[in-house]
């Protein structure tokens, strides 16, 4: 049985789109899944709005599984889906989409594959407890794939470690995000940011997912430099409460 954080990293998948411009991109995206008290549920996957705009065709390197149900690592499957940016359902004023798993299924149904897709659950989202106790200082967890980057042997994302920057209990500039200091490239977005154990975390395992990757960040340069802005180490988080408001729109 896999570890803790081993098992948060593959929590995350790889995105490759083709936008309808004919530019390539890669992003980040999670698995999460929906409960509700009469034993319905809808596992679905979580990404920025961005990433898969205007794709026409987008790709998830996903992680075969054993009949165990156990990952087999470094054995990953391709999955390519056209018309890809209609099968997503974007919010309508945060930069977060959640696409059913379904079709998912319904490729691994019919090539006799199983993939291992450990997902988030609303029992990992922050409760007004966890909130109040947050400082601002907490020590973050964020896997995704920063300029594309990955281990493509064992089809794994880099995990980067980072601060709060500020508190997650309160809305920054107004709207519902976070900073952190955690260095923050294109191919991050939509990487989940997670707590782990501080302090005692919503999930069973004491994670909690704060929020969802969605910007870095940048320094303006001199205009007389050839580059025009440099990272400075700040991402913007969109809360977790986002993904909420999907649960009444989505109900099997």
């Amino acid at each position: 049985m896999l570890g803790l954080v081993d098992r948060l990293r593959h929590t995350t998948v790889r995105l490759e789109c083709r936008k309808t411009s004919g530019e390539c991109v890669t992003g980040t995206a999670f698995f999460f899944t929906y409960r509700w008290e009469d034993g319905q549920v809808a596992p679905m996957v979580v990404t920025c709005s961005h990433v898969i705009r205007d794709a026409c065709q987008g790709a998830f390197v996903l992680t075969r599984a054993d009949e165990q149900g156990d990952p087999l690592t470094g054995w990953c499957e391709r999955v390519v889906f056209d018309r890809f940016a209609s099968f997503w359902r974007p919010h309508a004023c945060f930069d977060i989409s959640i696409m059913p798993f379904a079709p998912i299924l319904q490729y691994a149904a019919g090539h006799g594959l199983r993939f291992y897709t450990p997902a988030f659950e609303e029992n990992n989202l922050p409760t007004p407890p966890i909130l109040a106790a947050l400082t601002g200082l907490e020590s973050v967890l964020m896997p995704g794939y920063p300029d594309g980057i990955w281990d493509e042997m064992n089809n794994l994302p880099v995990l980067r470690r980072g601060f709060a920057a500020t508190s997650p209990n309160r809305n920054y500039a107004g709207r519902p995000d976070f900073l952190i200091d955690c260095a923050c490239f294109p191919g991050a977005s939509g990487s989940p940011v997670v707590m782990v154990g501080e302090p005692a975390g919503a999930g069973p395992e004491g994670v909690t997912l704060l929020g969802v990757l969605y910007a870095g960040m940048l320094h303006p340069l001199d205009e007389s430099c050839p580059a025009r802005a440099i990272p400075n180490n700040l991402g913007l988080v969109l809360k977790s409460e986002s993904l909420q408001t999907f649960k009444a729109l989505i109900r099997p």
